[in-house]
């Protein structure tokens, strides 16, 4: 038989845990008889067990290890038994041993599991991080994809204005008032839309805004206010026109006039 080998797959532990069926305690008790490295295996893990136990245990207060003698000593004839021969027998010996086996592996699992626990804790917080993480930066991501999306298709617009032949471009160029002003207007002739890019305006005050006219049958007809970043920056949706003859630009009250401030015009230019 090899006594190694046995000896290594773990079953004298079982053993002294209690864990092993009836066959394999039987098993070990007749082998231990007959293979003194058995029986010197059993005793050290047992000792090992009970210095374990011991070491970790909580002593009791006196009064608490008297209360549980004397039931012990009521409950359990052995015990008794024990108390009043003071002789020590093979049984209670072997009995309190296997308490303090049981209890080291109680103490093993306990440590075990609360590591365990721990790591897995650590874990689920790192996942947890890390998920919100990603979710951070996709969401950033689809942010930053939608802001290109509007810049394509900003440009993409600018591109069929410019290359649409229904389109005229008219030229606004800046009055002796504000003579570095410029402004282009983008005017199809078919839909009646009219777009607006303007450069060069000067600061207004907060309670004044640009405003665009259409000059029709010798007429100024409101073509709306814009916002003077808006327009320096990119092209800007006026207010429809249709049958116009030239464009201009006024200085008015903020939200805009219904009629133009002639002395405040700005920038004028014809349809050509």
């Amino acid at each position: 038989m090899d006594i190694k080998a046995y000896i290594e797959s773990g079953i004298l532990e079982q053993f002294v845990l209690g864990n092993t069926s009836p066959e394999e305690t039987q098993q070990v008790i007749d082998l231990s008889k007959t293979y003194p490295e058995i029986k010197s295996e059993i005793t050290a893990i047992e000792e090992g067990l009970i210095s374990f136990a011991v070491s970790n245990a909580v002593k009791p207060s006196e009064d608490l290890k008297n209360k549980i003698l004397n039931k012990i000593s009521n409950e359990d004839p052995v015990v008794s038994e024990i108390k009043e021969t003071k002789a020590i027998q093979m049984t209670p010996v072997r009995s309190v041993k296997m308490s303090l086996f049981m209890m080291a592996a109680s103490l093993i699992l306990l440590g075990v599991s609360i590591i365990g626990n721990v790591w897995l804790y650590q874990k689920w917080n790192n996942t947890k991080m890390e998920l919100s993480s990603l979710n951070l930066r996709n969401n950033l991501l689809v942010e930053n994809d939608k802001v290109q999306q509007a810049k394509y298709a900003e440009i993409d617009n600018k591109l069929q204005l410019l290359t649409n032949p229904q389109v005229k471009s008219v030229r606004l160029k800046g009055l002796p008032s504000m003579p570095q002003a410029l402004a282009t207007i983008y005017w199809d002739t078919n839909k009646r839309e009219v777009y607006l890019n303007a450069s060069q305006l000067q600061t207004l005050a907060e309670n004044e805004q640009y405003q665009l006219w259409a000059i029709v049958d010798g007429k100024p007809v409101d073509a709306g206010v814009f916002v003077t970043e808006e327009a320096s920056k990119g092209i800007v949706k006026m207010k429809d026109a249709s049958n116009a003859t030239a464009f201009a630009i006024t200085i008015e009250k903020k939200g805009g006039s219904l009629a133009p401030t002639l002395e405040k015009m700005v920038l004028m230019g014809a349809v050509i």
